[in-house]
């Protein structure tokens, strides 16, 4: 019996999606085999996913819920209770992830390291060495930096002298010690200091090898010398957590950059949603959490350091090589880059990141940027490296009288300033710089170079999966093409002309666009599956993304399984789908992987009675991709390109070692599999030292299918 798609109880909860996604990370960190620095930056990871949790998901319940009460006071129905019971739900599970969190660090992994020989030594083992060594540290390097900001009862200077994530010590004195100020002035009963910004996390003792000291126990130890006749009573490490779910005003802006600062500005001032905390006075830790309006289940106190995201700093300073992966041997360009024109003529080049280098990339903009033949070059940028090579060259491009059109996403969250930054360097250098489309980000991942050859005018472009980011490149998976096919190039040409020119076009033969066209093609493609499909030859649809949560495309896949279709989904995040339901969607199966790299490639397979059609996309199936950003889908016409693309897809479906199957209870369970495991991480890692001085383009080995049941 068919049952009903549109009943609320068929969709899974989009915040608990992210916090099982965060508890496969954990998993990771737990895992023996792992090395204990790659563990350690697993935690490291889930520290700044929760983080942003609370920025943008729990700040939208706080959000719904003050709505809430406000439509129960005007007597409107609203959803009051069933919002704070789903904020104590999380809260509460969050609570749970940081209890295991901490524990794997301090009873697993930081011992383990001392094993290395791989110290952070706390002050009761200090050497009087040492202390002097950090006391003069102190005093000639950190005092300086820090500035003490006094909190007096009844004023709320210290509301906004705190911003979001900044780490700070809170303190206050033995109550007979403190003395009136003058003038009668009140006395602070309280006393916080910021960490400063430029300062490291970690300082290593010069003496001895991989021992360091962290700044939270140097600021512990020493700040009372900033109040000489003074004794410190309690003192505690917090941080506060506020909600960044900012936007800009983009209809009554007129200024969009001095608006999106704005945007940077406010995120530090708005409202506080938990504190993290260390410290042993319970006393104190109330108090500081009363001052921001903070309750109970909001304060988070930790057994250990706060901000485990700076611990990527240790991961980078240390060199032992048994404590991390082995370095990746990645596939590069097989010919002189010189020729890298004449290659892309020949066939596409399909590149899959970071098993091949993105050296290729940045050589095409390098390439781009010198070639006397080059007349412009056209690119979105989302998210760009700190240092990137890429906005390097095209600024080189630009002064060398090139037509350089760049269209930076100033709205890409977190990375505001930096786009601001890179921004502002392309205007300086003549570039042409467009700041997004009103309304919509612009998240599509492509550029086009056109070059003059034997006087005719020749186009080239890239189109990605993931960002124009080297540095996310060695980490992200990510899929990317390079093509001269005149039809694709074309379109990608029309596709600039509708960002910067406000073209008509909206339809294309080879691309497919968010927010026109984008959403359809997708119901389309499900449908003709649906259409195509018997008993004896049933439909298939293969899909890799990132995230799942549009309701009417999860629909259309139930549809499409009550008809028979085959659904085989790898969903590295958010899946709001429940497969395995009777009825429903029996015949979906959900996959998740969390490993060594971050699965950022969406690719997508509908078998079309046999004709097969592959496509490549920037956007996942959410309804921010369909209706609110600019996005790309291609699809790929080198049969080449193709087979690569769809052994790539296939290979996910094998995994027995890393990945996950989501059951109709939403919860992610390892794959039972008591024979060989397979990685597909793992293989493309071998393959890709193979392919080390080899084609790039070359085949995929597809290893031998095994027979097991993971349900």
């Amino acid at each position: 019996m068919m049952k009903d798609s549109n009943l609320e109880e068929y969709y899974g909860n989009r915040e608990k999606a992210i916090l099982a996604f965060n508890k496969m990370i954990l998993e990771e960190a737990c895992k023996q085999d792992v090395p204990l620095l790659e563990r350690l930056k697993f935690l490291s990871i889930l520290s700044g996913n929760l983080d942003e949790f609370f920025m943008i998901r729990v700040s939208g319940l706080r959000s719904a819920l003050l709505e809430d009460q406000v439509s129960a006071i005007n007597d409107k129905k609203g959803n009051q209770g069933r919002h704070k019971e789903l904020l104590n739900e999380l809260y509460q599970e969050v609570h749970e992830i940081h209890a295991k969190q901490y524990a794997i660090l301090n009873n697993e992994i930081f011992p383990g390291l001392e094993m290395y020989g791989v110290k952070i030594l706390k002050p009761d083992n200090w050497s009087a060495e040492i202390y002097q060594y950090l006391e003069t540290l102190f005093v000639n390097e950190i005092a300086p930096l820090l500035t003490p900001i006094a909190v007096f009862e009844n004023t709320s200077n210290v509301f906004t002298a705190i911003g979001n994530l900044s780490l700070h010590a809170a303190f206050w004195f033995k109550e007979e010690e403190i003395q009136e100020y003058k003038n009668n002035e009140p006395s602070p009963s309280l006393v916080f200091i910021q960490f400063p910004k430029n300062c490291n996390r970690f300082y290593k003792i010069p003496t001895l090898q991989n021992t360091f000291v962290l700044l939270d126990d140097i600021i512990v130890t020493f700040c009372a010398s900033l109040y000489p006749g003074r004794e410190i009573a309690d003192i505690i490490l917090f941080k506060i957590t506020r909600d960044a779910d900012i936007s800009v005003d983009e209809l009554n802006d007129d200024d969009f950059v001095s608006a999106m600062e704005d945007v940077l500005i406010n995120r530090q001032l708005s409202l506080p949603l938990r504190m993290t905390c260390n410290g042993t006075s319970d006393r104190l830790i109330n108090y500081v959490a009363q001052i921001f309006n903070l309750h109970e289940q909001e304060i988070f106190r930790f057994n250990g350091p706060l901000d485990l995201k700076a611990f990527m700093q240790l991961y980078d300073t240390i060199t032992i090589e048994e404590l991390k992966f082995p370095t990746l041997k990645q596939a590069t360009f097989p010919y002189d880059f010189n020729e890298l024109w004449d290659a892309v003529k020949r066939d596409d080049i399909l590149l899959q990141f970071p098993y091949d280098s993105f050296e290729t990339v940045e050589k095409l903009f390098e390439l781009a940027a010198k070639d006397p033949d080059v007349l412009a070059i056209k690119t979105t940028l989302y998210r760009v490296a700190p240092d990137s090579s890429i906005v390097r060259s095209l600024t080189k491009a630009a002064r060398a009288g090139k037509q350089v059109t760049a269209v930076v996403e100033l709205k890409a969250r977190f990375d505001e300033a930096l786009n601001i930054h890179w921004a502002s360097k392309l205007e300086q250098a003549g570039a042409i710089v467009v700041y997004g489309v009103m309304h919509y980000k612009i998240h599509a991942k492509t550029c086009l170079i056109i070059r003059r050859e034997r006087n005719t005018i020749k186009r080239y472009s890239y189109i990605a999966t993931g960002n124009l980011n080297e540095k996310t490149a060695q980490t992200y998976v990510d899929i990317g093409l390079l093509t001269a096919h005149s039809g694709i190039c074309h379109d990608v040409s029309s596709f600039f002309n509708v960002l910067t020119g406000l073209s008509t076009k909206k339809s294309f033969n080879h691309l497919v666009m968010a927010p026109f066209s984008l959403r359809s093609k997708i119901e389309e493609l499900i449908e003709r599956e649906i259409a195509k499909s018997s008993p004896e030859q049933p439909g298939l649809i293969i899909a890799k993304l990132n995230a799942l949560n549009d309701y009417a495309i999860i629909q259309a896949l139930y549809r499409a399984s009550q008809h028979g279709v085959h659904i085989k989904l790898f969903v590295r995040g958010i899946c709001q789908l429940i497969p395995g339901i009777p009825g429903l969607s029996e015949t979906i199966e959900v996959r998740s992987l969390v490993g060594r790299f971050l699965e950022h490639s969406r690719i997508y397979y509908f078998r079309n009675g046999g004709t097969e059609d592959l496509y490549v996309s920037s956007a996942d199936w959410m309804e921010r991709n369909f209706d609110k950003r600019v996005e790309l889908m291609l699809s790929i016409q080198s049969q080449q390109a193709k087979e690569k693309v769809k052994a790539i897809l296939m290979l996910y479906f094998k995994d027995t070692k890393q990945a996950r199957i989501l059951g109709s209870d939403m919860e992610w369970h390892s794959i039972s599999d008591t024979g060989n495991q397979f990685s597909v991480q793992e293989y493309f890692m071998h393959n890709a030292a193979l392919q080390h001085v080899k084609n790039i383009n070359k085949p995929l080995l597809i290893p031998r299918k095994k027979k097991h049941n993971p349900r």
